[in-house]
């Protein structure tokens, strides 16, 4: 077994995270971008939600919000998560482990509200339900594997212990150590 102080950094497992927690703000990013050029770029805002419109899907509007403010909440809290994640702050592990449950209840939650909205439609295809069933399935077989990571690792109770500080207290300690 390993010395305990070797079992503090960003090392081990906690590599795999960072890439995670790197690449998640780009994939979110991209995301949003996805939705303002399906729904307002390319009109089809205008032709779900537009009552006399052959297309029109009662309550697509409020799906559609909830989801993009989802999405903006989370890219910022993706954000916020890479600067607790490289300072070593001791709140990582916890929104961690908040942001993985609030997708998960974010994923079950939408799924049934769409099912809800499209099922009365032309539009609700079988591929899309096991699509968004597939990516919660996914989101929980993560969960069970890192929450447990994040509460039991030595590592990670070693590594993330800096306390509250200010991004300027962090800017001045890098620059002091120049």
């Amino acid at each position: 077994m390993e010395n305990k102080n070797e079992l503090q950094g960003l090392g081990g497992l906690l590599v795999l995270i960072g890439i995670g927690v790197c690449i998640n703000p780009i994939r979110s990013f991209l995301q949003i971008l996805g939705y303002y050029s399906t729904f307002i770029k390319d009109d089809m805002w205008q032709i779900l939600t537009s009552y006399q419109g052959d297309f029109y899907i009662k309550g697509i509007e409020y799906l559609v919000i909830f989801e993009v403010i989802f999405q903006v909440l989370l890219f910022l809290l993706q954000v916020w998560m890479v600067y607790l994640f490289f300072s070593k702050n001791y709140l990582f592990p916890k929104v961690f482990i908040g942001m993985i449950v609030s997708v998960i209840v974010f994923g079950i939650g939408d799924l049934f509200i769409t099912k809800a909205i499209f099922e009365s439609s032309d539009l609700w295809h079988d591929a899309y339900f096991t699509s968004l069933t597939s990516s919660i399935i996914y989101t929980i077989v993560a969960a069970c594997i890192w929450i447990p990571y994040m509460l039991l690792s030595v590592r990670v109770k070693q590594t993330f212990i800096k306390p509250k500080q200010t991004i300027e207290e962090d800017l001045y300690l890098d620059t002091k150590a120049e």
